[in-house]
């Protein structure tokens, strides 16, 4: 029995500045090693110092801004979102990928074609043709007659018969047998590189040094560049509406052949390149080229080029398919498949689940599957699901996005580094800044609490946010430090502030508690917060370990007691009550309130 076919998510994350805010890094646990650590019985108890309480009638008056008509948030529709491979981003595909643990005779693909019953055909090089029906492949080789076992191209003819372009000759497959045409019967060579039919049922043969073949169904007329061809190595070839020829050379350009005379296309003309791999027709006229050297649109009177600069993965360009939806796809030669919208190019690579980088050919199936072959890599099918990304572009305040919340009327949240705040409702983007009132731009931790009140930390302080205005609380007002890099309302209503480096701030409503080793956390630079079932409180710090706090004492864990490390960078609790830790290249942990699982 074969395996199933290999499904492959791939999500591309952002490097931010703080680990301290990816929380959300624990999830990952499929490098996970379930090694059990020693108990934590040999944890160290604190007991809890002078805890510093900070009178209202201490306080310094907390800076508030209202919004009014000169600073009221700037608001940005939302344009149509980027999809984009980049080191800030990407959309991420949905691949299923097949190779030969599925059945496929070998893993270098070098083209594909769909029949009329929907099976899909894949040409090899050295495991001759593959038949794909959706559930099994059944591979067809010179054992069964066909000419080579290296195939270039594959057609089906208007009468249902399927046409291989092999290096050993062409062979015809009537569906019960093999019939194979070669120099010996007036092909011009036997590397047969490309095959069309055209309009008038006769199929053309690009060959590998010896031109095109035409054959009328019993004879062969050949074309040489002595007939005016560009170059006699022909790489593509496709017939346009008009019913014009067209033939993509090795490095003579593109010939375009009216049935009486040829006309030639080079770099002189506009061409982006002289080596031509594949040629395409899009919905409105146009005609797109692959090269060497980028992709040339030809709308009959000029060339339009694009190249990497462009955004196109590689310059190196081997097939070309416009999809159902009009987008037009490039398979190139060593950085993945581009996909042009018209405006954007969208890139995927083996990092988005594509089995290989090296394409040879791209097929649209029935059901508006693409179908990516690769040289070694096996079979690809892109069944069009992706992650969609928002950038400044789209309204975004800035790219380099620290943390992300919900609100309860469903609005999400970016705190970003330099940017601010954004709100996106689903339609556009709010952005709030220090014009709106918030202290700092650069915004490392959110969170709503349970009034409905948005709170931002910076590097000037904390900020809330009630909808209307911001109050602003800084060390003048009591807080531990303006860094706050973490916070979290407890079930009592407090909230809780981590610090860079001066420990936890618990706010009451009327007067912050500062918490540092002098208390007995286990340091005072803290980068997650969390409160358990228990009602405990638990402190992730940059290299101290783990703090648990039940309202009297310090209970503090490190590697000593099992921890695979002391960088903590996020916790979370499970529905089990297990507590999950995730450490700064240390992998994650699980504590059963027993022992640590590494």
């Amino acid at each position: 029995m074969k395996k199933q076919p290999l499904q492959q998510k791939d999500l591309h994350s952002s490097n931010f500045l703080w680990n301290c805010i990816i929380w959300v890094c624990f999830f990952a646990f499929s490098s996970c090693k379930h090694q059990s650590s020693s108990r934590a019985e040999n944890y160290k108890v604190k007991k809890s110092g002078t805890i510093t309480n900070i009178r209202k009638d201490s306080f310094a008056v907390p800076k508030v801004t209202p919004i009014k008509a000169y600073n009221q948030p700037k608001v940005i529709k939302a344009g149509k979102p980027v999809i984009k491979i980049d080191s800030s981003g990407v959309g991420i595909p949905f691949f299923t990928n097949y190779d030969v643990d599925q059945g496929l005779p070998v893993n270098n693909i070098i083209c594909s074609a769909t029949d009329k019953a929907g099976n899909l055909w894949f040409g090899t090089g050295g495991g001759g043709a593959s038949k794909f029906d959706g559930k099994s492949f059944i591979n067809y080789t010179m054992k069964q007659g066909l000419s080579g076992n290296v195939v270039f191209h594959i057609i089906e003819d208007k009468g249902g018969n399927l046409w291989f372009g092999t290096t050993s000759g062409v062979s015809k497959y009537d569906g019960y047998r093999f019939t194979n045409y070669t120099k010996a019967r007036g092909l011009a060579d036997n590397f047969v590189t490309c095959i069309i039919q055209d309009s008038s049922g006769n199929l053309w043969f690009g060959t590998h040094e010896g031109g095109v073949s035409k054959y009328d169904g019993k004879n062969f007329t050949n074309y040489t560049t002595a007939k005016g061809l560009a170059d006699d190595y022909v790489r593509s070839m496709i017939q346009d509406r008009k019913g014009n020829l067209w033939f993509g050379t090795d490095a003579g350009g593109v010939s375009k052949y009216d049935g009486n005379s040829f006309t030639n296309y080079t770099m002189v003309q506009g061409l982006a390149n002289n080596s031509v791999n594949s040629i395409a027709e899009d919905k409105v006229g146009n005609l797109w080229f692959g090269t060497n050297a980028g992709v040339s649109k030809y709308d009959g009177s000029s060339f339009t080029n694009y190249t990497s600069t462009q955004g196109l993965a590689d310059n190196n360009v081997f097939c070309i398919v416009q999809d159902k939806d009009g987008n037009l796809w490039f398979g190139t030669h060593t950085k993945g498949v581009s996909k042009y919208d018209g405006s954007t190019f969208t890139n995927y690579t083996k990092t988005e689940g594509l089995l290989e980088n090296k394409v040879n050919s791209i097929l649209q199936d029935k059901a508006g599957n693409l179908w990516i072959t690769s040289q070694g890599g096996g079979v690809s099918k892109y069944e069009g699901n992706s992650f969609t990304n928002y950038t400044t572009a789209q309204g975004l305040a800035a790219n380099l996005v620290f943390w992300i919340i919900q609100d309860k009327a469903d609005n999400l949240w970016f705190g970003t580094y330099e940017g601010g705040a954004s709100k996106y409702d689903g339609n556009s983007f709010t952005n709030y800044t220090k014009v709106q009132g918030l202290p700092d731009n650069k915004i490392f931790s959110m969170m709503q609490d349970k009034a409905g009140n948005i709170w931002f930390g910076t590097d000037r302080g904390v900020s809330k946010y009630d909808g209307n205005s911001y109050t602003n609380y800084t060390t003048a007002q009591g807080l531990a430090s303006d860094a706050v890099i973490g916070m979290m309302q407890d079930k009592a209503g407090s909230i809780w502030f981590g610090t860079r480096s001066s420990g936890v701030s618990k706010f009451d409503g009327e007067s912050f508690t500062n918490y540092t080793t002098a208390q007995g956390l286990a340091g005072n630079n803290i980068w997650s917060i969390v409160q358990d079932k228990a009602g405990n409180i638990w402190f992730g710090t940059h290299d101290g370990g783990a703090s648990k706090y039940d309202g009297n004492h310090f209970t503090n864990y490190t590697t000593a007691d099992g921890l695979p490390g002391n960088a903590i960078s996020g916790i979370l609790q499970d529905k089990n009550g297990n507590l999950w830790f995730g450490t700064d290249g240390k992998g994650v942990s699980k504590y059963d309130g027993e022992k640590f699982t590494n």
